[in-house]
């Protein structure tokens, strides 16, 4: 899908809802129905309406060719039972859970992608003549390539029906490479969210713990609730619409007031608002012409980055020990030299490195210090020296003076 026709598709489907709120003045599109409603029209665009209504959990598999046993999920005959047969006693755990019984899900037994907070998510939509073997040859391809992966397929036909979570670049590259190599699965595409990146018509997305189609799906929501509040549905389309979310993001958290998106989707603490703000950073970014696979792998990057940041409290905590830490190994050999068992320290995890006066070596070991240190140096791409040198410096250490230790009463 190329820029023109990605827009194109977006101003049909904003069209549709200006179209409906014209009709229909008393709806109220931040209720939580029209999101659903507004959600649910996302979610099919692209999709067959012959194949509405089908369901891989329960109802037999469209592609089914011969008996099943049943595994206590849905029908014997669904695609969700053929998946957990066929990959049973493999390297790829296939299940579905009591309280999410619309995925299955598919997790390597790299537990590297589900440990992680962060992925570069893949979404593979296939209409329901393929999705059946074409999911079981790519999840047997990611096993056999032993990738890293968290996964899941809703029991509907979608635009994001197959969704893979995957942390490594290099293991997306190759994903999309089997795909558009796989004629099966280039038959089976459905298209791809036209208000996500795509590359060969695969849709890509950064959202942490979020969902960026449901995110998407509110901002259109938030969208057309104020173009029927100010009596301009006329102007409804792709570029207004952009311009609205740029709006409100620049007043929301650049401006630093308050507007609606708060609210709406209780945007409420630092981690829920940091990745907020990661996922509609990327909604604005895939609509720049000039944006690239190169620049969502950089986006992806920037949101890991993040990911390690420290709070003030955690970095004085790091800055005060690592302190605490040179005086007492200076003052323990009498040389200043001493600062390198410390960096010794950080590199091994040896604990015999930092001397048991002031019980250091015992609070520093079952403390977070090390993990968090490795996170600011990671984060400001310094060597531990240099790190070092500029907390001496920022507090003014000199190893001939009493230090004090105590952290500052703010960060307590």
């Amino acid at each position: 899908m190329n820029y023109r026709d990605r827009n194109e598709a977006i101003d049909a489907f904003l069209q549709y809802f200006a179209k409906l709120a014209k009709e229909n003045p008393d709806l109220n599109f931040k209720s939580e129905s029209m999101n659903n409603y507004v959600y649910r029209q996302l979610y099919h665009i692209g999709v067959k309406r012959s194949e509405f209504g089908i369901d891989l959990s329960d109802k037999p598999s469209p592609t089914f060719h011969g008996p099943i046993m049943n595994n206590g999920v849905g029908h014997p005959e669904s695609s969700f039972n053929l998946w957990i047969n066929s990959f049973r006693n493999r390297k790829t755990d296939v299940h579905v859970s009591a309280g999410w019984r619309y995925f299955c899900q598919f997790i390597s037994q790299d537990k590297t992608a589900n440990d992680s907070k962060q992925h570069l998510k893949v979404y593979v939509p296939l209409d329901a003549a393929h999705i059946e073997r074409g999911a079981t040859m790519i999840f047997d391809f990611l096993e056999r390539n032993n990738i890293s992966h968290v996964s899941k397929i809703g029991k509907a036909i979608r635009f994001d029906d197959i969704v893979i979570r995957l942390v490594e670049e290099k293991d997306v590259d190759t994903l999309i490479n089997f795909i558009n190599n796989t004629s099966y699965l280039m038959q089976g595409l459905i298209s791809p969210n036209p208000f996500a990146y795509n590359k060969n018509g695969i849709a890509l997305a950064v959202d942490g713990s979020l969902s960026y189609n449901s995110t998407v799906a509110g901002l259109i929501s938030l969208y057309i609730d104020n173009k029927m509040r100010t009596k301009t549905l006329n102007n409804v389309g792709c570029e207004d619409f952009y311009a609205f979310v740029n709006d409100m993001l620049i007043s929301e958290f650049v401006n630093n007031e308050s507007t609606e998106l708060t609210d709406y989707f209780q945007i409420y603490g630092e981690d829920v608002k940091r990745n907020y703000k990661q996922v509609f950073s990327l909604i604005m970014k895939v609509h720049d012409p000039m944006f690239s696979y190169e620049k969502l792998k950089g986006h992806y990057q920037e949101c890991l980055r993040e990911e390690k940041k420290l709070s003030p409290g955690q970095i004085a905590n790091v800055e005060r020990t690592l302190l605490e830490a040179i005086d007492l190994m200076i003052k323990r050999f009498n040389d200043e030299y001493a600062i390198h068992n410390v960096e010794s320290y950080y590199l091994t995890g040896d604990p015999t490195k930092l001397t048991r006066n002031n019980n250091l070596r015992d609070r520093v070991v079952h403390s977070t210090f090390r993990r968090d240190l490795n996170a600011i140096l990671e984060l400001e791409r310094k060597t531990f020296m240099q790190y070092a040198v500029e907390v001496m410096l920022k507090y003014g250490y000199n190893p001939s003076k009493a230090v004090d230790y105590n952290i500052p009463s703010q960060y307590r």
